[in-house]
């Protein structure tokens, strides 16, 4: 079967080169985009360019929105006056909540504190945004109080005159994950899997806050000490890109300064002081180098031009998670060096890859191929040594399903043209020219020269599927009550010979339901007569009638019971005909006929799924 089916083979080594194709598909844009990254990092340089923008654009609306609070005729009031400075608290608060903000503050122009939106702080006065805005200049500045990170702003509030500065109003706001989100969001990065940019600050260079923690961030305080004098150079301001590598994942890492004197405390007035002033310096950086011997990597930062003095660690960093490696058509690429070709190629889960389409070709073959294939010849055996008269073609799927309904529509079609009865009035054997099975027996006519079963032109009859009820094949003989069923008529007179078969005007003939289980044995249609010997009725009792037999009354008496339940179930006979189901009581009696190798079959009505139903048994009572 592996060899005959060598299209298998051709079928897997297309789908493995098809695999291996798509796998190095996307090499040289790979390869393209992370030397972009690497070498020039020009996207993420625009995402730092960008945060700081940001930063600079928060700055200024909090500074418009303060120029417009610090007018509140309450806040100059009390600015000016400072009198009853306790009723501005409650004020305060609901400005502080508004904007989003640890601290509103008005002092005086000594920088005395008097009202709070919180409590606990006295002055501001050492500031630097506070001393700024007593000289009449909006200001903001980054600082670390208490051992958090805030962004100070600070306006001056004008006496009513307009002629003096009455006092400052000074909020305080704490860099935060919050605020770090924020300014991710406002940056189009918040939400985006293909751009994947997170933010962090660091603090005596550590980290602090971030948007998301990635063990990356451990490798960037020693980044930081590389290119610190880049950093805190007012002139720069950031460090150059640099790929870090966590856990086989690459990240394209940038640091930047925030803006204030939390990153340059101290700049250099006079990059050329006078003599005096340069011997004073020459002196107090001889001792500060004696004092500090063990501060080498500090004051290796700090180099000529840079204007920084002292070193607090604080900065942010952005972080982009780079593509994984892909694979691609890295030969059809001239720029790409020869080495990095096949670089980092995924050979084992090629492999694995090929073998599992392999596998799975296989196992479709067996079951969807030579299965339904094998079942099919089986029942075309069967079929043609007698133990089936048709294939159910309902049993199997697709191309299968059609061919064996073409060997059903084959064998009707020989019997027509044979000129003789139709399929179902003769056996398997007489067909295809083999002896006929045992116990069969001619077709039967309807009464009064009524018709022949018609040639099977659709698809065979399906039996009912219900639990504990004897259908064909099942080959149980049916076991009929001890005590029979009489019916509810008078009897007749004696005098009068007894029919064959008598008809019961009320017959108690018992039914079964689809929703009881009743046995075999109290499921059939008839009931067994009083003389075992004797074949013909009694005149209470109709028996299954025989091969030589007038099935005529029996089919009625079948159909009345059917058309009644059907009444009571569905409520109409709508689409139903008498001429049409008494043929196919006769097919289905010879049908089991055939297969059961019986002389008498038995017909049921029941109750199937809310519905009446009918089924054949062999009845073997006789």
């Amino acid at each position: 079967m592996f060899f005959s089916k060598i299209w298998l083979v051709l079928v897997t080594f297309a789908g493995v080169l098809a695999l291996g194709a798509l796998l190095v598909a996307t090499r040289p844009a790979e390869y393209f985009l992370k030397q972009n990254f690497r070498a020039d990092g020009m996207l993420l340089d625009m995402a730092q360019v960008s945060f700081d923008a940001e930063l600079s654009r928060e700055s200024r609306q909090m500074l418009d929105r303060l120029g417009s609070i610090r007018l509140d005729k309450r806040i100059v009031e009390a600015a000016e006056t400072q009198k009853d400075t306790e009723k501005l608290t409650p004020v305060l608060q609901d400005f502080a909540k508004r904007l989003n903000v640890m601290e509103v503050i008005v002092t005086d122009p000594a920088g005395a504190v008097l009202a709070n939106s919180a409590k606990g702080r006295a002055t501001v006065a050492n500031f630097t945004p506070f001393k700024e805005a007593v000289q009449g200049y909006h200001s903001d500045n980054t600082m670390v109080l208490d051992n958090h990170l805030l962004q100070v702003f600070a306006v001056p509030i004008l006496s009513k005159d307009y002629k003096r500065v009455a006092g400052a109003l000074v909020v305080l706001r704490k860099f935060d994950t919050e605020f770090l989100a924020g300014i991710q969001d406002a940056l189009g990065h918040g939400k985006t899997k293909d751009f994947d940019v997170e933010v962090a600050i660091f603090m005596n260079n550590k980290l602090v806050y971030t948007t998301h923690k990635h063990d990356v961030w451990g490798q960037v305080p020693a980044y930081y000490e590389k290119f610190a004098a880049d950093i805190r150079n007012p002139e720069k301001g950031f460090a150059p890109s640099t790929t870090l590598v966590d856990k086989k994942q690459e990240y394209q890492v940038i640091l930047g300064q925030l803006r204030g004197e939390v990153t340059n405390p101290l700049v250099e007035g006079d990059p050329n002081p006078a003599p005096a002033a340069a011997d004073k310096e020459k002196k107090d950086d001889a001792k500060k180098d004696d004092a500090k011997k063990d501060g080498a990597k500090k004051d290796g930062a700090k180099k000529a031009g840079s204007g920084v003095t002292d070193d607090t660690g604080v900065y942010y960093a952005l972080a982009w998670k780079l593509p994984p490696p892909l694979g691609s058509f890295a030969f059809m690429d001239k720029h790409i060096p020869q080495s990095e070709l096949m670089k980092g190629f995924p050979w084992t889960m090629l492999v694995l890859a090929g073998v599992g389409i392999f596998i799975l070709g296989m196992l479709i073959v067996i079951f969807e191929g030579d299965m339904p294939l094998r079942r099919l010849i089986k029942h075309t055996k069967e079929v043609a040594s007698g133990d089936m008269l048709l294939i159910n073609d309902q049993a199997f799927h697709g191309r299968f399903s059609s061919l064996a309904r073409a060997i059903n529509e084959a064998l009707e079609k020989t019997a027509e043209r044979q000129g003789g009865p139709s399929l179902h009035d003769k056996s398997i054997g007489d067909i295809l020219g083999g002896p006929a099975p045992s116990g069969g027996g001619a077709g039967l006519s309807l009464k009064d020269g009524g018709p022949p079963p018609p040639p099977v032109t659709g698809k065979p009859l399906t039996y009912p599927k219900v639990k504990n009820v004897d259908l064909p094949g099942q080959k149980v003989p049916a076991v009929l009550p001890d005590k029979p069923i009489l019916s509810s008529a008078p009897p007749l007179p004696s005098s009068a010979p007894p029919p064959l078969p008598g008809r019961p005007s009320n017959p108690a003939i018992p039914t079964v339901s689809g929703s009881e289980s009743a046995p075999a044995s109290t499921s059939l249609a008839v009931e067994k007569p009083a003389d075992a010997g004797d074949k013909k009725s009694s005149g209470n009792i109709i028996l299954p009638p025989g091969p030589t037999d007038d099935p005529a009354e029996y089919y009625n008496y079948i159909l009345t019971k059917f058309k009644e339940m059907k009444m009571q179930l569905e409520g109409s006979l709508e689409g139903f005909t008498d001429e049409e189901f008494v043929k196919k009581l006769a097919q289905s009696t010879d049908d089991v006929r055939a297969k059961m190798k019986c002389e008498r079959v038995i017909l049921t009505v029941y109750e199937r799924e809310k519905k009446a139903g009918l089924k054949a048994a062999p009845y073997r009572g006789q």
